[in-house]
């Protein structure tokens, strides 16, 4: 009985789905928390971390001390292609001394990485898409081997809500999208199964209870919220966590219930469905009391205290 329990145990770790997170952690507080999650829950496990958009070495800086302050600094992290912008680095003081610019090419590195388990990994989008779009051009075939893409971005049938979560019935163009529209299209085109996550699903916003019992628990994420809470241009103390519900799509799939959809994008990255073969799974709505709590269950679980979900 011993034995076949030590087995089953073996196969449950087999069968955790492997990913590869492309973030542009730093700016919002949404993505060290969507990583954190992914680093502690036992549903999947993170083969690598490719940072995207803007100083990706300092990006990448600010990612090996937080998995370094959870023991996982065995996993690699490699800066993607850097660009220019001027979205505000809110967490850049948490990284401190730990730039280091590498010599690892991160496309090329990543490429690597899905050359050597194909079919395994499924590619986590939290960022701008200029990764995908130069692992697209520079391999499409290996690309085309990820077992699937989970994409962070869009906007089908609500927009943006407003700064205090009331909801926008108007699709925008969602940042991430919309400042690489072509590469969206061209990762519609690539073949590889998507499951996207627009902010129709994502916009969770969290309650001050949920964010004290984090910080409490957590210090690192309480230093980095601390300071996205002083740095950020929109002066609000209480995040959208956009990337913790698309990160719930590969932890609790159960809670994303997708749809088939068929999806094109234009020049300034608006989304829309159109007639035709489905050529994405999109997630358009999403229970976020749930989708939190599951967070919560694998971050704070002696939590017991209120919702973790914001009343507006």
């Amino acid at each position: 009985m011993v034995i076949e329990r030590i087995s089953n145990l073996f196969t449950f770790f087999d069968r955790r789905p492997e990913v590869i997170i492309d973030t542009d952690i730093g700016d919002d507080i949404d993505d060290a928390f969507a990583i954190v999650w992914a680093l502690v829950s036992r549903r999947l496990t993170v083969r690598a971390i490719l940072t995207a958009h803007g100083d990706t070495e300092l990006r990448a800086a600010l990612t090996r001390k937080l998995l370094r302050s959870y023991g996982k600094q065995e996993i690699p992290v490699w800066a993607g292609v850097a660009t220019q912008t001027d979205v505000v680095f809110t967490q850049k003081d948490y990284a401190g001394e730990e730039r280091s610019p590498s010599s690892v090419d991160g496309i090329h590195a990543t490429l690597d990485l899905i050359r050597k388990r194909p079919d395994r990994l499924t590619l986590i989008a939290l960022a701008p898409l200029h990764n995908i779009d130069a692992m697209i051009d520079r391999d499409p075939a290996t690309f085309k081997t990820l077992k699937r893409v989970i994409v962070m971005g869009g906007s089908l049938r609500r927009g943006y809500n407003s700064p205090t979560g009331e909801p926008n019935l108007t699709p925008q163009a969602e940042h991430n999208i919309h400042l690489n529209p072509g590469a969206f299209d061209r990762l519609l085109q690539s073949g590889v199964p998507i499951v996207m996550m627009p902010l129709d699903s994502v916009q969770a916003r969290p309650s001050d209870a949920f964010l004290h019992a984090v910080g409490e628990a957590h210090p690192d994420l309480h230093r980095l919220l601390t300071l996205w809470q002083h740095n950020n241009p929109f002066h609000v103390t209480r995040p959208t966590l956009f990337d913790v519900v698309a990160m719930a799509a590969a932890i609790t799939p159960q809670r994303c219930p997708l749809i088939p959809l068929r999806v094109g994008v234009d020049a300034i990255g608006m989304t829309t469905e159109s007639e035709g073969a489905a050529n994405v799974r999109a997630c358009l709505e999403t229970d976020h009391e749930e989708a939190l709590g599951a967070f919560m269950r694998d971050l704070c679980p002696s939590y017991s205290g209120p919702s973790a979900l914001a009343l507006r």
